[in-house]
C-alpha cells in the first residue's frame, strides 16, 4: 500500500518473496536471514 502519511512503513517484502506472507499468522514470530 502507498503511504499516506498516516502510516509508519517499517520494511518491503520483495516481489519474488511475497508468497511468504501466507505462511505468517498474526503475532507469530519469525526471523529474516
Amino acid at each position: 500500500m502507498p503511504n499516506s502519511g498516516k502510516t509508519s512503513v517499517v520494511g518491503k517484502v520483495a516481489d519474488e518473496e511475497v508468497y511468504l506472507l501466507d505462511k505468517i499468522r498474526p503475532l507469530q514470530k519469525f526471523r529474516s536471514k
